[in-house]
C-alpha cells in the first residue's frame, strides 16, 4: 500500500513539476504551437496540483491539507478560484493562451488570470486575485512544503532497501517478462548493497525535486 501511495505521490509530482518547468519557456512573440503549448501546460499544472491535493485529503485521509491550501492562497473565496479555474480549462474549455502579459524583465509570456471563473452550475462567480497565472503559480507552489510534512509524517517516502525476496517477487509476477529471461533474472547474483545504495540516491534525488520548485519559478 505504501509504496502505491508513493509512486502516485511521485507521478502527480513529477508532472506538476514539469509543468512548472515549461512556464518561463514561452518568449514572446508566440505562434499557434507554442499557445497551444502554453495551454497544455497550464493544464497539466493545475489537474496535477489538485490530483495530489484530493488524493492526500481523500484517500491518504489527511483534511489538513485543505485546511493549509486555503491559507497558502489567502482564503476560501480563492481556493474556491483556483478549484473552478482547474475545473473551468480541464471540463469547459476555457482557453487560458487566450490573452497574456509580457514579463519584460524575463521576456516571457504568462497568461492572465482570468477576471473570474464560475462554479459547475454557473451560480457563482469567484474573482483572481493575481494579475497572472506564473503569479498564481508561486502562490499555489507553496503547499509543496506542506505535502512533504505529510508523507514524512505518514512515513511514505521513505525508501525501502531492495532485496532477493522483493525482487524475485517483482520478476515473477511481471506479466511481461518473458518466462525464459525470468529465470535467467531469478539466477543472478545481484549486489543489492550496491544497488540499494544507487536507488537510495535517485530516490532521494526525486523528493528534493518533486517537492521544490523554487529553483524554476
Amino acid at each position: 500500500m505504501l509504496k502505491e501511495c508513493l509512486e502516485i505521490i511521485f507521478f502527480y509530482m513529477r508532472h506538476k513539476r514539469y509543468a512548472v518547468s515549461k512556464m518561463k519557456t514561452f518568449i514572446p512573440p508566440l505562434d499557434n504551437t507554442s499557445l497551444a503549448e502554453m495551454q497544455v501546460t497550464y493544464e497539466l499544472y493545475f489537474n496535477s496540483l489538485f490530483a495530489i491535493l484530493d488524493f492526500v485529503n481523500s484517500d491518504l485521509k489527511q483534511n489538513q491539507i485543505i485546511t493549509h491550501f486555503k491559507k497558502t492562497v489567502g482564503g476560501d473565496d480563492n481556493y474556491l478560484y483556483v478549484r473552478e479555474l482547474r475545473n473551468s480549462i480541464i471540463h469547459r474549455g476555457l482557453d487560458v493562451s487566450a490573452a497574456g502579459i509580457v514579463i519584460k524583465d524575463l521576456n516571457i509570456v504568462a497568461p492572465f488570470s482570468p477576471q473570474f471563473v464560475f462554479d459547475r452550475n454557473k451560480n457563482k462567480k469567484y474573482y483572481a486575485f493575481t494579475t497572472n497565472l506564473l503569479n498564481l503559480v508561486k502562490i499555489t507552489e507553496g503547499i509543496n512544503e506542506e505535502l512533504l510534512n505529510i508523507c514524512n509524517e505518514l512515513n511514505i517516502i521513505t525508501y525501502v532497501p531492495m532485496t532477493k525476496e522483493i525482487y524475485d517477487e517483482r520478476i515473477k509476477n511481471d506479466p511481461y517478462i518473458p518466462e525464459y529471461a525470468k529465470k535467467m533474472s531469478l539466477s543472478l547474483n545481484l549486489d543489492y548493497e550496491h544497488i540499494n545504495k544507487n536507488l537510495k540516491s535517485i530516490h532521494e534525488e526525486r523528493i528534493l525535486k518533486y517537492f521544490n520548485t523554487a529553483d524554476l519559478i
